[in-house]
Order: C-alpha cells, then sequence, then structure tokens
C-alpha cells in the first residue's frame, strides 16, 4: 500500500521540482532574465525569449478564448500575454534551427502565472519545433 502511494506521488514531485528547476535554468541562460506575465505585447514581442510547452490532445476540439475551436494539428497558440487574436508568431527553436508560425487563438490559464511559461503550443507546432519529448523549451519568439 505505501509502495503504491510512493509511485503515485513521484510524478507530482518530479513536476514540481522541474517547474522549479526551468525558472533557474532559463534565467541563467545567456543572462536572459525570466519574463514575467504580461510583460510581453504586440508592440514589445520584437525578438523575445520565452519558455513554450504545448497543448495536449485532450484539449482538441474545445472552445479557445477567441471563439474558435481549437485543432491540434493547427499551427496555433495561446498565451498569457496581452497579445491580440490573430496575431501572427514565429517560433524558433535555436537548439536544432527549426521554426514555425503560429496564430494567437486562445488563453493560457491563469494558473499558470506563477509559472515561467508564457505560451502553449499547438501538439503539431511543437512536434514541428522538436519540443514534445522534452514538454517545453525556450524559444525566440518574433512577430509576423
Amino acid at each position: 500500500m505505501l509502495g503504491s502511494a510512493v509511485i503515485v506521488s513521484l510524478p507530482i514531485i518530479w513536476g514540481i521540482l522541474l517547474a522549479h528547476g526551468m525558472e533557474k535554468q532559463y534565467a541563467e541562460m545567456d543572462g536572459n532574465e525570466t519574463i514575467v506575465p504580461n510583460e510581453i505585447n504586440s508592440e514589445t514581442i520584437g525578438n523575445t525569449r520565452a519558455v513554450c510547452t504545448y497543448c495536449s490532445w485532450p484539449e482538441h476540439g474545445r472552445k479557445t478564448a477567441s471563439g474558435e475551436i481549437y485543432d491540434s494539428l493547427a499551427y496555433t497558440c495561446a498565451t498569457l500575454e496581452k497579445i491580440p487574436f490573430g496575431t501572427m508568431l514565429k517560433f524558433i527553436n535555436q537548439d536544432n534551427g527549426k521554426s514555425v508560425t503560429c496564430m494567437v487563438n486562445d488563453r493560457m490559464p491563469t494558473k499558470y502565472w506563477d509559472t515561467d511559461r508564457r505560451f502553449d503550443l499547438s501538439k503539431a507546432a511543437a512536434e514541428s519545433l522538436g519540443i514534445v519529448r522534452s514538454g517545453h523549451q525556450l524559444l525566440l519568439i518574433t512577430t509576423l
């Protein structure tokens, strides 16, 4: 009985450790600071680096904040930032040179304001960037 409790708790503990470790890891990279919520908007995004994750299959088919239906096969993203729906953003994975263009069509839940996550990419975009296995990546973001 105790063994099963430990097994169930390990993913939770790992998630907490990963979340806190990611902030330190990304804050130290190239002297860039971790981005805080609403620091980025459509006028200031320029060449910004932010932690991006991806939205998995369970969200497929639900209504987004913009009113569109989420399609995990489309190149879209959700954000905590003040970026208008319909804005086209280019995400660049500097580790492997891959890039994608996504349209902002959703907002991330406010529960992520205390984390370093700023953008949730669609599954298709995350696969194209090569970040599905790690689940998150510091990406360069520009507006188009």
